[in-house]
């Protein structure tokens, strides 16, 4: 992507051009950039970041001010908004395999919640995954893991899910829209400072 100003000799453009380039504008920034078409929305890699996103946009209401403001400099660095940077830096610890933080100091500094009772119950286009914690400590958000392998290996790849704690000592996510066929889910938990417990024993959910 570039950015560009007064594109196509205007002051804003915006649309594809000859199914090869796309204007529009984002931030009050004019770019353009390629234009693509997905051959497949749904490819593990997709529902990854889809997953990643989608909880950085939900959780960044509920973090602390202080921790808000951390993001701050580098927000001003970047030209962007704090939750701009607080997605940018986020989204690539996942990525990474990491665990991402409230505050930008991801220090690990605090205690990995202990994993409990765990259970994947296949259904209708479904599975519902129930997560225990003996400790919640200071847990803050669990990443679930998904293949059609057995005894696949967890990887930034085959997230499908972050799902928040709510409080409770026993988290319940359904992961739906899924074709019939026997599923493998391995979940782990992480922090508010971005420590990543190990992942839990292995689950199967048969979805009918």
């Amino acid at each position: 992507m570039a950015t560009v100003t007064g594109p196509l000799m205007s002051m804003d453009a915006s649309g594809q051009l000859g199914g090869a380039i796309v204007f529009s504008k984002w931030k009050g920034r004019n770019y353009v950039r390629q234009y693509v078409i997905p051959s497949n929305p749904n490819t593990d890699g997709q529902i990854a970041v889809r997953a990643r996103m989608k909880f950085l946009a939900q959780i960044w209401a509920s973090v602390a001010a202080p921790a808000q403001a951390s993001w701050d400099a580098a927000a001003a660095a970047g030209q962007y908004s704090a939750f701009n940077a607080f997605s940018k830096a986020n989204s690539r610890l996942i990525g990474e395999g990491n665990a991402p933080s409230a505050d930008i100091a991801h220090d690990e500094g605090d205690t990995s919640p202990t994993l409990g009772a765990q259970s994947a119950t296949g259904g209708v286009g479904l599975v519902t995954i129930s997560q225990a914690m003996t400790v919640i400590a200071g847990g803050w958000a669990f990443l679930l893991y998904r293949s059609l392998t057995n005894a696949f290996t967890p990887a930034p790849s085959n997230v499908v899910a972050i799902i928040p704690f709510n409080g409770a000592t026993t988290v319940v996510y359904d992961d739906t829209g899924l074709a019939p066929a026997t599923y493998y889910y391995k979940i782990a938990a992480f922090t508010v400072e971005g420590k990543l417990s190990t992942a839990g024993a292995q689950m199967t959910g048969v979805v009918t």
